[in-house]
């Protein structure tokens, strides 16, 4: 039995539960994978092949059918979520931060629910409902919340243009590496911005590496009526590369001072 004022296990033996390791390379996934894992299947290698789909240049459909399969494939969940695990430390660590001053927490994407939950375990005062697209990534952290026996979080498969909960209802929106792969920015972040206290606050990690559209996502936010709280880059390092986490924390109310962001990203982008 899990008792959630005492959860002392480290984040990376909580990744081990959802099948997400730590890896330096490629290379070591796949030893790992022939090591441990069964042989995948026809379909399993073929999502393997193609993860590069999985991104916002896809359809609705392709993105649906590839997380799909990775919800109810431990291999997939291995190797494909495996490749990010240096994000989910760096992004977990910031968050964690702001979720200690809250009590209602929406977790957009949660997938198999392997962030919700820890933040679930470290946080019992507070309330968390993670919402994925994913029937079959629902599943899993439904799965996973009963055998972590969490009773604080809601685990819905729903999509994130129907949160479906009363205005203001929230006091923290958190996104990682989520919303980015919609086709509609301003509308989600519209419809999110209905669900969020009038002091709470939204933090969205697109995983966007493009410096242009780093700039069009951080404009389509104030479009939504977000005001920019912090913007910043969060370096991580995912399969022994370097990266920076584009990370902006918004609320709905108007900040002390003007972040200037074009700016700050800028610095970044000309100090390669």
């Amino acid at each position: 039995m899990v008792n959630n004022k005492l959860y002392k296990v480290t984040f990376e033996e909580h990744l081990k539960l959802f099948n997400i390791f730590h890896f330096n390379n490629f290379d070591d996934i796949g030893n790992f994978a022939k090591a441990n894992l069964p042989e995948p299947t026809t379909e399993e290698l073929k999502f393997i092949n193609n993860r590069e789909k999985a991104d916002s240049s896809s359809s609705f459909i392709d993105n649906l059918k590839f997380y799909s399969a990775v919800g109810k494939s431990e291999i997939l969940q291995t190797v494909i979520f495996s490749e990010r695990y240096g994000s989910y430390v760096s992004s977990s660590n910031f968050i964690l931060k702001h979720i200690k001053k809250v009590k209602t927490v929406l977790d957009i994407g949660c997938s198999t629910g392997y962030l919700t939950t820890y933040y679930g375990l470290k946080n019992p005062k507070s309330s968390f409902v993670g919402i994925d697209f994913s029937l079959e990534s629902i599943n899993k952290a439904n799965s996973m919340k009963k055998e972590l026996e969490i009773k604080n979080i809601d685990f819905i498969h729903r999509d994130m243009n129907r949160v479906n909960y009363p205005d203001k209802y929230f006091e923290l929106i958190v996104d990682t590496q989520s919303i980015y792969y919609s086709k509609n920015y301003v509308k989600i972040f519209s419809h999110l911005k209905n669900v969020l206290s009038d002091d709470g606050i939204f933090i969205t990690m697109p995983g966007i590496g493009e410096k242009e559209l780093i700039k069009q996502y951080v404009y389509k936010i104030q479009t939504a009526g977000f005001w920019i709280q912090d913007f910043r880059f969060i370096k991580t390092t995912n399969l022994g590369i370097t990266e920076h986490l584009p990370t902006i924390t918004c609320s709905l109310r108007k900040p002390k001072e003007k972040i200037y962001t074009d700016r700050i990203i800028n610095e970044l982008f000309n100090s390669f």
